[in-house]
């Protein structure tokens, strides 16, 4: 009898691309994963892989039945769609990866509220600054910044407004002076947040249409969005963070723009999802709830160009 979990641990193998890293994802043992194949290959009495100590390896009958392994996947998904959207009731589990900033500050709260709407949903949250590949890692849904490179995946737009900004903390202006160009900024003390392992240590900026790069120094650097947040709060040096992430800190007077004449480059907030499946009635009524929040946040979005 062929079993609709089977086929699930068979797509994941193919996306993932090794046992143990569905079973990690699942929460069981590679014995597990590898004993679901076995019984699907028996149901359908092909061999889906080819395994050695070292690799796996999809072969031709597992290419031919991929598609229609998805196909199956999704009319079921669809079923329970369906019927979910009858009943009116969520249920569901999701594995949400976001930046540590803005998923701190302003997700959070968002997804804690919806959850307490909807008792039936649970989360698993991921906080991550690095831009990982989606399809390798196990998450349902990704928030991401920046200009998407992968149109593989679905990926809706949730602040394409954002931009980034220069704050620093009013002790560090009253103390050091506010600088007046870019140069100035050229010698103060940075604050540098480190992207992928490497320093975004060049500076971008727009002034009447015409770019700005400058190299920046620093003795404060980072691998935490919201610890580069911290820093610029606590007056060590001017920071280049995205609007969303510093707005309240800014509405409330904590940091203050610097050389707000400039605009910053575009830093667009998205949620991404693997796959079209994978956007669930649970996740496109998150979506509604995150987009319904940026959209009232950009009014308050201090640059019109």
């Amino acid at each position: 009898m062929l079993r609709i979990e089977d086929v699930r641990m068979f797509v994941r193998t193919t996306q993932l691309g090794s046992f143990s890293s569905v079973a990690r994802e699942s929460g069981i043992m590679p014995a597990q994963v590898s004993a679901a194949i076995l019984r699907l290959e028996k149901t359908l009495g092909v061999r889906l892989f080819v395994r050695t100590t070292r690799s796996l390896r999809m072969t031709r009958e597992g290419a031919t039945y991929l598609p229609y392994a998805h196909e199956m996947l999704e009319v079921i998904r669809a079923g329970s769609e369906s019927l979910e959207n009858q009943t009116g009731e969520l249920k569901d589990e999701l594995r949400i990866s976001m930046p540590s900033d803005v998923g701190r500050s302003t997700l959070l709260p968002l997804i804690t509220a919806f959850c307490k709407k909807h008792p039936g949903v649970a989360v698993n949250l991921m906080f991550t600054d690095t831009v990982s590949d989606v399809h390798q890692h196990p998450v349902d849904i990704a928030v991401r910044y920046g200009i998407l490179p992968d149109k593989s995946y679905v990926a809706l737009p949730l602040a394409e407004y954002n931009k980034r900004i220069l704050v620093a903390s009013p002790a560090y202006l009253e103390h050091h002076g506010a600088p007046h160009s870019l140069e100035e900024i050229a010698d103060r003390d940075c604050i540098l947040f480190t992207l992928n392992g490497h320093p975004y240590a060049s500076w971008s900026f727009y002034n009447n249409q015409q770019k700005h790069t400058l190299s920046v120094k620093s003795r404060f650097v980072c691998n935490d969005s919201e610890t580069s947040r911290r820093l610029a709060l606590e007056g060590v040096g001017i920071a280049y963070k995205s609007w969303l992430d510093v707005h309240q800190d800014i509405a409330e007077n904590r940091l203050v723009p610097v050389l707000p004449h400039l605009t910053g480059v575009k830093n667009p907030l998205s949620f991404i999802s693997p796959h079209r499946s994978q956007i669930t009635p649970t996740a496109r009524a998150l979506y509604a709830e995150f987009k319904s929040h940026f959209d009232r946040l950009s009014v308050q979005f201090p640059f019109t160009d």
